[in-house]
């Protein structure tokens, strides 16, 4: 954020919000690695396929059910939106099914209270 003002001599000067900030993000960044424990975790490869599976389904989701009202789409549009973003879900889950490096498993749905969880979100 840039915000300006005059000195005393009417001269107007700009200054960043950034500045300040950079002593205690090093500081922060400092008293991390010195105070917290070194964990190593066994790596997997990320799973391209699904992400992109996803994040093709999820975005064009998205702008189906904004776009008409926000952004004026026409319903032919619209239509092609919902099948391509539908399917990439489709297809994700069959992706998803039996495959280790998965990016979400799909153990996740079995939980019982995944549905109350759901419907107390909205």
């Amino acid at each position: 954020m840039v915000r300006r003002w005059r000195d005393t001599r009417g001269i107007c000067l700009l200054a960043l919000d950034f500045p300040h900030h950079l002593p205690v993000g090093i500081i922060g960044a400092i008293a991390t690695l010195a105070l917290m424990p070194n964990y190593t975790m066994q790596t997997r490869r990320f799973d391209v396929v699904g992400f992109l599976l996803l994040a093709t389904g999820m975005a064009t989701l998205t702008l189906a059910l904004d776009g008409q009202k926000g952004l004026g789409i026409s319903s032919l549009t619209l239509a092609i939106l919902i099948v391509i973003g539908m399917s990439a879900i489709l297809w994700y889950l069959w992706h998803a099914r039996g495959n280790d490096r998965a990016l979400f498993s799909l153990t996740l749905f079995k939980n019982p209270y995944l549905p109350a969880w759901t419907v107390r979100k909205f």
